[in-house]
């Protein structure tokens, strides 16, 4: 990934997302391997290592990058999703079905791809729960985040693709515990 892009995407975002601060992890290179195997193996974007205990961290935007050069097959229905480390919860979306976007207009071109994304834009109704609580069903203290492939059946493969960059923007909340 070439330096001045990087530059680019943390110069144009910045350090704050509505007022709120937040931090930059990225570009994260994401390996064509790993691309391949993102149902089975979920990949890691944010060490839990850098969240704080008694903090829960909260992605406020992301950009995926693909640079030109050979194009994945993406099956129909695949999205790519951001979620807490070790758990289901869903907590960001990355547009890459061909359905949506439209065939050979994504990951699934030879042509470079970019795709910005803000939120946060969670799937799970309950999730301002664990900003508040600790919820035994979503432990998010002191985890990171994980990139996965939510297909029900098919992975997405490219040989000779180029590898997938990906930047997050993120904050770190408390997570208070409920007095009884």
């Amino acid at each position: 990934m070439p330096k001045e892009r990087s530059d680019l995407y943390a110069a144009e975002f910045g350090g704050s997302v509505r007022g709120i601060p937040v931090q930059q992890t990225g570009p994260v290179q994401v390996p064509i391997l790993d691309v391949a195997a993102l149902q089975a193996t979920p990949f890691p974007v944010l060490a839990s290592e850098r969240i704080p205990a008694g903090f829960a961290v909260i992605p406020f935007r992301a950009v995926l990058h693909k640079p030109a050069g050979d194009a994945y097959t993406v099956p129909n229905g695949t999205e790519l999703k951001l979620r807490w480390i070790d758990t289901t919860t869903q907590l960001f979306h990355l547009e890459v079905d061909p359905l949506v976007l439209g065939a050979a207009k994504g990951l699934d071109q030879a042509g470079e791809f970019t795709l910005a994304a803000s939120g946060p834009s969670f799937d799970w109704t309950g999730a301002s729960q664990a900003l508040i609580v600790v919820n035994p069903d979503v432990d998010a203290e002191g985890k990171g985040i994980e990139l996965y492939n939510d297909h029900a059946t098919t992975e997405i493969t490219g040989v000779g693709a180029t590898p997938l960059f990906l930047w997050i923007w993120y904050t770190t909340l408390p997570v208070r515990q409920s007095v009884r």
